[in-house]
């Protein structure tokens, strides 16, 4: 039965890869962003002519894809989109992206699993808005949260799977009505106390699991085999046997 699981998982995973190629061989490639002479390894764009949304794919060969439609619409959101994929770019979330998404097809059995890589691309999601935003005014916060909305409606109703793409509208309009709000209301970044403390948390419940699950899994899995017979006035061990020094 895991077998026939993880088959159908990877049979998904590589179906969605499929797709991704097939729309990146479709595309029109520009200039890149290595163009800008600060950024010599950063991903090729590619235009393609379909109503899909900005995404990020593959993170062995980084390739921003974009819609075509988008060179219509207002300079400065076209701006704000490419940062925003160029951000996940810099931050190497395709690689958490794929490591989450492995492990889903992994343990494909566990609803945790999927409920961790969503968890994770919203995160992402949140961490790539706050950094492209941070100090920017108000005018071009709305510019960004038109820009969302705009990919929202124009990708239309089919798309590839994303199990390798972080694409720019989100996962669903739930996560896009709760990014809008935080666009137009900022919380404030963690501290590094904070996020130091979080860690350290993570470190000693980690630590904790590896201290007492091998204990547990000795006592049932490998019971003490050991005899000791000793003399009770002089203390002289007569007999040893077994596994004793365990």
């Amino acid at each position: 039965i895991y077998a026939l699981g993880l088959g159908w998982s990877l049979l998904r995973l590589w179906r969605a890869q499929r797709a991704l190629e097939r729309l990146a061989r479709l595309g029109e490639r520009r200039h890149g962003a290595r163009g800008r002479g600060d950024q010599r390894d950063a991903p090729d764009i590619i235009e393609i002519d379909a109503p899909i949304a900005p995404m990020l794919v593959g993170p062995l060969r980084p390739r921003l894809l974009l819609p075509r439609a988008l060179r219509d619409a207002d300079p400065l959101q076209r701006e704000l989109i490419v940062a925003h994929e160029l951000t996940h770019w810099r931050r190497h979330d395709l690689w958490w992206l794929a490591l989450a998404t492995w492990l889903q097809a992994l343990f494909w059995f566990n609803p945790a699993m999927r409920g961790l890589r969503a968890h994770l691309a919203w995160a992402q999601e949140l961490g790539c808005d706050r950094d492209v935003l941070r100090g920017r005014p108000q005018a071009e916060r709305k510019a960004y949260a038109g820009a969302l909305l705009a990919q929202l409606r124009g990708q239309g109703t089919s798309h590839p799977p994303r199990y390798g793409a972080l694409a720019f509208e989100g996962a669903d309009p739930d996560t896009v009505a709760a990014r809008l709000a935080l666009i137009r209301a900022p919380l404030a970044g963690g501290s590094k106390w904070a996020r130091c403390a979080g860690v350290v948390a993570l470190l000693l419940a980690f630590g904790a699991n590896l201290a007492l699950q091998p204990a547990l899994a000795w006592n049932a899995a490998a019971p003490l085999d050991c005899t000791i017979m000793v003399d009770a006035a002089s203390g002289a061990r007569l007999v040893e046997e077994g596994d004793c020094d365990v």
